[in-house]
């Protein structure tokens, strides 16, 4: 008679001491647990996706993957995923205890004429330096470029420092030459964290803030917006979140079209 090897009853998910378990800085706990199981009856006693750890009920299974054993036996490895904080309790989906922090950079073209170095001239010189610049008037004998009467341009716009805003002749220039654009260099603030809950609190999104929680410091009137959220079900409510503010350009975001938090 061959010896039959055995991990348990027959019959039943059969749980293993074997279990680990980590917690990173948004607050994410993830585990993983063995069971064994005989073969023919996997299929009946399998864990659930979304089933309780057997020992902390806040930690939720999200997949297994099962390996043969010797005999007829099965193992059975689930990864488990939770949000709690050390000291007990899940994070507020809307002001977070436990997170991480990132900056995120990114970059558009504008037009030259709406760089802050031109911000002292009219809306009018504006688009008579862009316009002369990029449609020449044309003289009326074999299709001659008129000369431009640029007469005051070089003057710096009403109280500004010569050099510290662009004149209406140095905008003209950029547009002559074919300088006619510009990096536009936007900063993203964000928390990651984790929740049981999705954040409800949305009417915050469009509010201006001084200073979100351990954001770098900025200067020259800069401030920030809340921009929004990015949600992902990780398991059965269990979310991980990112919380994003944009930083504003100098003297900050315009209130009178965006509230102050």
């Amino acid at each position: 008679m061959s010896n039959v090897t055995s991990y348990g009853e027959r019959g039943t998910l059969i749980l293993s001491w074997q279990f680990d378990l980590s917690l990173d800085k948004a607050g994410m706990w993830r585990g993983s647990q063995l069971f064994y199981c005989h073969k023919d009856d996997m299929a009946l006693v399998r864990p659930k996706i979304g089933d309780e750890h057997p020992n902390y009920e806040w930690l939720k299974l999200e997949g297994f993957n099962v390996t043969g054993m010797q005999g007829e036996w099965m193992e059975i490895r689930g990864s488990y995923v939770g949000s709690q904080l050390s000291g007990g309790g899940a994070n507020d989906p809307d002001d977070p205890g436990e997170y991480s922090t990132g900056l995120r950079l990114s970059t558009g073209e504008e037009h030259v004429s709406t760089n802050p170095y031109f911000a002292g001239l009219s809306a009018a010189d504006k688009h008579e330096a862009v316009k002369l610049a990029s449609q020449p008037p044309k003289a009326a004998d074999a299709g001659t470029v008129k000369v431009v009467d640029k007469t005051g341009w070089d003057v710096a716009p009403a109280g500004a420092d010569v050099g510290e805003d662009g004149t209406k002749l140095e905008l003209y220039d950029y547009v002559r030459k074919g300088q006619t654009h510009y990096y536009r260099y936007g900063v993203e603030y964000y928390q990651r964290y984790t929740a049981t809950k999705m954040p409800t609190d949305l009417n915050d999104i469009g509010k201006v803030y001084d200073s979100p929680p351990d954001a770098p410091n900025v200067t020259g009137g800069r401030n920030w917006l809340l921009v929004g959220y990015n949600v992902t079900e990780t398991g059965v409510e269990v979310y991980e979140i990112e919380k994003t503010w944009l930083l504003s350009e100098r003297d900050g975001w315009d209130v009178n079209l965006y509230l102050d938090a």
